[in-house]
């Protein structure tokens, strides 16, 4: 590797990489060995020496990355991709400067994602067993690409490459390092229903249910977020059947052992994986098996604890809003309406009526000049709200019906 902490050797190197990307077949020893030492650059031991190889290549409007990803596109050959793959997995790594989200940037408008995805194929096709160093490089590198370019799941589903994602995340089911940008790409392919599609029907949530058991210890903070966010994205527009097998999966109880107070109070969970977790209830609530489901697994107690439990602030005012959809939406429908009577919506008691004889007396004969309208005003009553019940002879009850406004099944819809 080379050592140096002379500024300008990254310089010199990329400028004798730069004429021999348009003839890589005859320059192959010598791509691979300038390849080889930028990568020695880039990954140096010294930090001073990799942070100013980085910013070197991290150049605005810079054509260094260009060059390495067109060469990367035409080399075949194994070794030198590998070192140029490294080159630019250093330069978008989290926590390696704040110029990474302008290459990243850059590779996103050179559409660098089809490259990566092409070439991920091509490997697939060919490698057997545990994934090799290229392999990884190019899954974490799609993994930050999948944050920030808005087409990548047009290009997955354009070049065909949902299976092959979910092949490499059944190939590798308990290497948590490589399925963690995996997963990232999860995350945005699964807001495409195209690929949705695809992946429901390659048993894709059979898949899910064993990553689950197997890694669950190593799913939290950001990798359980990442795991809801892709079952709510699975589930979104989840039919009868699919939901059958989200239930038996194990997935709904997934999103429901979130609000055990046990787990979420030692893993100090965020509230976006509270909101990620709702947002599978609420979806699975949507269809009929899902509510029932939901109601027979009396967890309905949990949730209420956990909002009984949580903070009075505004970023948790998202989460109960969802809580407290889950929660009335599986009830039973008697208890989202739950009137006294069936033929009337509302009732209203006017007091009791106790007439004395003598009070009776007192009263006799002075309505008499008015007995015609008063009968007419109780029939014009007796039209528009009918019908007037008289219940008991000591009260009186006034009952407004039901088609006074709407039908009862669409009051009930409402």
């Amino acid at each position: 590797m080379v050592i140096s902490g002379d500024d300008h050797v990254l310089d010199v190197l990329l400028d004798r990489l730069a004429p021999l990307t348009s003839h890589t077949t005859e320059n192959l020893e010598k791509i691979r060995r300038i390849a080889h030492k930028i990568n020695g650059r880039v990954n140096n031991s010294d930090k001073n020496v990799k942070a100013k190889s980085l910013n070197i290549l991290r150049k605005t409007k810079s054509e260094r990355m260009v060059d390495i990803v067109k060469l990367f596109e035409k080399t075949r050959d194994k070794s030198t991709c590998t070192n140029l793959a490294a080159v630019i997995h250093a330069c978008i790594a989290p926590k390696s400067g704040q110029t990474r989200k302008s290459f990243l940037k850059q590779l996103v408008e050179i559409e660098a994602t089809k490259i990566f995805i092409k070439s991920i194929m091509d490997l697939q096709s060919k490698s057997v067993g545990s994934p090799d160093v290229l392999l990884n490089e190019l899954v974490f590198i799609l993994g930050q690409l999948s944050q920030k370019d808005s087409k990548f799941s047009k290009h997955a589903e354009m070049l065909n490459a949902t299976k092959m994602f979910h092949q490499n995340l059944k190939n590798n089911i308990k290497n948590v390092k490589f399925i963690s940008p995996l997963l990232k790409c999860f995350k945005t392919i699964t807001k495409n229903e195209t690929i949705v599609g695809v992946l429901l029907r390659d048993s894709f949530l059979l898949t899910l249910e064993k990553l689950i058991r197997e890694n669950n210890k190593y799913l939290i903070k950001n990798k359980q977020y990442v795991t809801l966010v892709i079952l709510a994205n699975i589930t979104k527009k989840v039919s009868e059947e699919n939901c059958d097998r989200v239930i038996r999966a194990g997935l709904m109880q997934y999103a429901l052992d979130v609000f055990n107070i046990k787990l979420y109070t030692a893993n100090k969970a965020h509230p976006k994986i509270f909101s990620s977790a709702l947002d599978v209830l609420v979806h699975i609530s949507n269809t009929n098996n899902g509510r029932t489901a939901l109601r027979k697994s009396n967890k309905f107690n949990v949730l209420y604890q956990f909002s009984v439990r949580c903070p009075e602030d505004q970023v948790y005012n998202s989460t109960m809003s969802k809580l407290c959809t889950v929660i009335n939406v599986c009830q039973e429908k008697l208890l989202l309406l739950p009137l006294r009577s069936t033929q009337s919506a509302l009732e209203f008691g006017l007091g009791d009526i106790n007439l004395n004889d003598s009070d009776s007396d007192k009263y006799a004969g002075c309505d008499s000049d008015d007995s015609d309208i008063d009968d007419i005003e109780i029939a014009v009553v007796q039209n528009l709200m009918d019908p007037l019940i008289i219940r008991k002879p000591e009260s009186v009850k006034f009952e407004i019906p039901f088609n006074y406004w709407k039908d009862r099944d669409d009051l009930i819809s409402t």
